[in-house]
């Protein structure tokens, strides 16, 4: 429950106008920090990594959610300023991810916020409200995958209406490290991508972690693709991408920057997040993704 009493906190003790304001301020210092910022991450910290997650998600999400309007549409002046900050590799995002991306982007009625669909099937997004569980049902999906923790009474609402559904729920909430696969892998081979939605709060980092693991172990992409796949294309996210790729010993390519960055996303396909790389605990999550892929693979041969 860390990262839900964290986001607490942090609401309860902070108005509304001032949290919108410190949570701008903090993707703008997030956005512009120099990639060599990401040395000490990669070579460790005794820093609490899932406190760091929580609360960098926290100010990414808030000032995006402020670039938004409620109907997910995007409010054009702040959307503008979003993307000079981003830089270039966000208008080539964009620009790929309308050739290559998600088969099914965002504004699908009655769907979790960020909703899109992969071209091999899967549904990735934010956490459902109870009243959007219906159109989940409606569009044949029958295991919901939760990677973020849930207040008492929210888990309860929801799982309520997954049961009335029949819809199988795997609860696997974690932050700054990738759960063991056995607690989900097996069991979702029981349905097709088509039928499983994978969520974590916003439908970002989380989410796309377990997306780009199931991309690299099924679906036979290598894992720097799967991980620029569901990366937040912001110019300094992905140059701190690939450098921890890159120190991991992956060849990252040109053409595969070109062709994979963030075309599943959400911030390719209509919405705002994706997997981001600004602290010790965006940093464990990936490695331990990129472990846990590892791990399956060899077991596979």
């Amino acid at each position: 429950m860390l990262f839900a009493t964290r986001q607490n906190i942090y609401r309860n003790a902070i108005s509304s106008p001032m949290r919108r304001l410190l949570s701008i301020c903090a993707l703008i210092l997030c956005a512009c920090q120099s990639p060599a910022a990401i040395e000490p991450m990669i070579s460790g910290s005794s820093v609490e990594d899932d406190q760091i997650y929580a609360a960098d998600d926290l100010a990414f999400y808030t000032a995006m959610n402020d670039a938004n309007t409620p109907e997910h549409g995007k409010a054009p002046a702040l959307r503008d300023e979003k993307c000079a900050l981003l830089g270039e590799s966000f208008a080539q995002a964009a620009t790929i991810g309308a050739a290559y991306g998600a088969q099914s982007r965002l504004g699908n009625a009655g769907m979790p916020k960020n909703a899109r669909q992969t071209t091999e099937g899967y549904w990735v997004g934010a956490q459902p409200m109870p009243s959007e569980i219906d159109e989940l049902h409606a569009r044949n999906i029958r295991v919901v995958v939760t990677a973020a923790a849930m207040e008492s009474d929210t888990f309860r609402a929801i799982k309520s209406k997954l049961d009335d559904h029949g819809i199988r729920h795997i609860n696997i909430p974690f932050g700054g490290r990738f759960p063991n696969p056995k607690a989900f892998y097996q069991t979702i081979h029981a349905y097709t991508p088509d039928q499983i939605y994978i969520h974590c709060e916003h439908g970002g980092d989380r989410s796309g972690a377990i997306l780009a693991y199931l991309l690299v172990v099924d679906h036979g992409w290598t894992i720097p693709r799967a991980l620029l796949a569901v990366a937040f294309p912001g110019k300094n996210d992905s140059k701190r991408l690939i450098e921890l790729l890159k120190t991991r010993g992956f060849d990252v390519s040109q053409p595969d920057i070109d062709d994979y960055l963030g075309i599943y996303s959400a911030e390719t396909n209509g919405g705002y997040g994706g997997l981001k790389v600004r602290s010790a605990g965006y940093v464990k999550l990936i490695n331990t993704t990129i472990d846990a892929a590892l791990r399956e693979l060899k077991h596979k041969m």
